[in-house]
C-alpha cells in the first residue's frame, strides 16, 4: 500500500514539476525574444550610425576611409527575429545606395551590384522561413507539453532537416555575399586609387 502511495506521490511531484517547467518558460520566453530583439537591433543601429559617417566622409572627400567604413555596415548575422530581420532588409537597401553613391562619386559603375542585391534579398527570405520553422515547432512542442504528449518522432526528424536545410543554404548564401560584397569593394578601391594618381 505505502508503495502505491509513494508511486502516486511522485507521479503527481513529476506532473506538478512539468507544470512549472512550462509556466516558468512560458514567462521567459517573451523576455528571451526581447532580449534578442534589443541585441539585434543595437548591432543595425551601430551600422546605420556607421553608415551616416560615411556620407560625411564622402562629403569632404575622404573616400578611402569612407569605403572602409561602408564595408562594414553589410550584416551577415543570421538574426533570429522577424523585426530585426525586416528592419536588417531595410538597412541593406540603404548600404547599397550608398554604394552607388560612392560609385557615382568615382565616376563608376558597380557590374555586380544587382547580383549582391538579389542575394541579400534570398538571405531575408531563408532567414524568415528559418524564423517560422522554429517558432511552428516551438508552438507544436509548447501545445504537446501542455497536453501531456511527446512530439512525435516524424515532425522532430522533418523540423530538424528543414533547419539543416535553410542552415546550410545560409551558409552558402553568406559566403558567396562575401566574395560578392569584396569584388564590389575591390571596383571601388581600385577606382578611387585612380582618382588620386589622376589628381
Amino acid at each position: 500500500m505505502k508503495n502505491i502511495e509513494l508511486f502516486i506521490s511522485l507521479l503527481l511531484l513529476l506532473f506538478a514539476l512539468s507544470i512549472l517547467i512550462f509556466l516558468v518558460y512560458s514567462l521567459l520566453r517573451p523576455l528571451l525574444s526581447l532580449f534578442k530583439v534589443f541585441k539585434e537591433t543595437s548591432k543595425i543601429k551601430l551600422a546605420t550610425q556607421k553608415l551616416q559617417s560615411v556620407e560625411k566622409l564622402l562629403e569632404q572627400d575622404k573616400t578611402a576611409k569612407a569605403l572602409e567604413e561602408l564595408k562594414k555596415t553589410f550584416i551577415l548575422d543570421r538574426f533570429q527575429t522577424e523585426q530585426s530581420i525586416q528592419a536588417l532588409s531595410s538597412h541593406h537597401q540603404e548600404v547599397l545606395s550608398k554604394c552607388i553613391s560612392a560609385a557615382e562619386q568615382l565616376g563608376g559603375r558597380l557590374e555586380n551590384l544587382a547580383k549582391v542585391e538579389s542575394m541579400l534579398s534570398e538571405r531575408t527570405e531563408m532567414l524568415t522561413l528559418y524564423n517560422k520553422a522554429s517558432f511552428s515547432f516551438q508552438n507544436l512542442k509548447n501545445k504537446r507539453l501542455k497536453e501531456g504528449k511527446k512530439i512525435p518522432n516524424w515532425s522532430k526528424d522533418e523540423y530538424k532537416t528543414r533547419v539543416e536545410q535553410i542552415k546550410q543554404e545560409l551558409g552558402r548564401n553568406e559566403k558567396s555575399l562575401e566574395e560578392e560584397i569584396n569584388k564590389l569593394f575591390m571596383f571601388l578601391n581600385n577606382r578611387s586609387q585612380e582618382n588620386i594618381v589622376y589628381h
